[in-house]
């Protein structure tokens, strides 16, 4: 689109137009830029006219420069042959006005002096610092990468100290910190099984489902484990990613309501506890550790019971994290629940697959909880199975920690 216009010569004063030497000022920030201009008449002889020197000075509020300075004098001689016009139009009527232009060169002024202060004191240094600086200086490249790299992998004492006072200080602020070294170095695991009587005289007195699992979390367990007890192989569908364990006992569940509750129970609390024991440390970092659709009641205790808070330090929330005993503590509750739903005749080998627990673990766990190993061939295929026998006898050694893999 193409547009016309009048030019119109006007007496007013002159503009000021200046450039910037070390680059151009960005248009957000020409505000903080103030201006004050000056003027100076000279006179070179008797017989010369009185010449009129014109300084611009900016000024900005910062570190490195706080002044520009621009002089008329400082232009080329052969610009000054030249004079200078800046027209500015008028949008609205079309008309543009032609002024006097007046150049600068602004030259940064930089401040100098608060560098000069920061040299280093070559002197104060002992002689292997100087040797060091004189062959970053002037030495070869490959001592001079030698001293960059001892330099960077010096640790000095102070630094290393504060370091390890600091973490010393963090862990003795922590609420769990008295706790942890009040207890006792023991190798004993019956700290991980569950609540036992060893006196008595039936298998079935010697763990008590309600002592492990416990009465309000029974009752709790009672909506969630009504597809179990409404058990139908043509209907039931494994979306929960049930255990092959559970599989396998779902479709052998007795008739009897109150035994068929008591198992479908038990297997629900063990399919809990697996699907915690198999958490990573990442997953149990998450708000919501365990699945929403569990009664709170029931999550509550297990996250309790199995597994170690850490409290944060105000920077950090607290998080939750599974110990080695822990898992152990797991596992023996897992295996005494599936006793009681095999009737303290259990064979083992699809839990451990479940647990991924190896053949020679196994056992172990087992008789850590007061089970013997029998070993029965059926079709040629030796089948091994764990019995509890009562009274109860625990091993006087852990056989856990004494056996575990590396």
């Amino acid at each position: 689109m193409s547009s016309s216009c009048s030019i119109k010569k006007s007496d007013t004063h002159g503009i000021l137009v200046a450039s910037f030497t070390n680059g151009q000022i960005k248009p957000e920030k020409s505000n903080a830029l103030k201006f004050r201009y000056f003027t100076e008449k000279e006179k070179g002889g008797q017989n010369d006219e009185k010449k009129t020197r014109k300084v611009l000075v900016a000024e900005r509020d910062t570190s490195t420069c706080k002044t520009y300075v621009g002089d008329s004098t400082d232009i080329t001689a052969p610009s000054q042959l030249y004079k200078y016009y800046v027209g500015v139009r008028n949008k609205r009527t079309g008309k543009m006005k032609v002024y006097d232009a007046d150049l600068f060169n602004m030259i940064p002024q930089l401040n100098v002096t608060e560098k000069q202060e920061v040299k280093p004191q070559i002197t104060s240094l002992s002689y292997t610092d100087k040797m060091k600086e004189l062959t970053k200086a002037f030495g070869s490249t490959k001592r001079q990468r030698a001293v960059e790299l001892s330099q960077r992998n010096a640790i000095q004492t102070d630094v290393l100290d504060s370091a390890i006072g600091s973490a010393v200080d963090h862990a003795i602020s922590q609420d769990n910190f008295k706790e942890i070294t009040a207890k006792p170095s023991t190798d004993d695991s019956n700290d991980c099984l569950p609540p036992h009587h060893a006196e008595v005289t039936s298998p079935e007195d010697i763990y008590k489902v309600e002592d492990i699992i416990g009465v309000r979390e029974m009752e709790a367990l009672t909506e969630i484990c009504r597809k179990f007890f409404d058990y139908k192989t043509d209907e039931f569908k494994n979306s929960e990613g049930y255990s092959t364990f559970i599989m396998n006992r779902l479709p052998i569940l007795p008739l009897d309501e109150d035994r068929r509750w008591l198992k479908c129970k038990c297997l629900m609390y063990i399919h809990m506890l697996t699907t915690l024991y198999r958490k990573r440390a990442n997953e149990l970092r998450e708000k919501d550790i365990l699945p929403k659709e569990w009664p709170d009641k029931v999550k509550y205790s297990i996250l309790q019971q199995f597994t170690l808070k850490i409290e944060g330090d105000g920077t950090r929330k607290p998080v939750r994290c599974l110990s080695i005993r822990m898992k152990d503590k797991i596992i023996l509750h897992i295996l005494v629940l599936c006793l009681i739903v095999d009737n303290f005749t259990l064979e083992y080998s699809d839990i451990a697959k479940d647990l991924k627990i190896g053949a020679t673990r196994m056992p172990l766990l087992l008789r850590s909880v007061g089970c013997q190993i029998k070993v029965r061939v059926i079709n040629k295929t030796s089948v091994k199975t764990a019995h509890l026998i009562a009274p109860l006898q625990l091993p006087e050694k852990n056989l856990i920690m004494g056996k575990r893999r590396k």
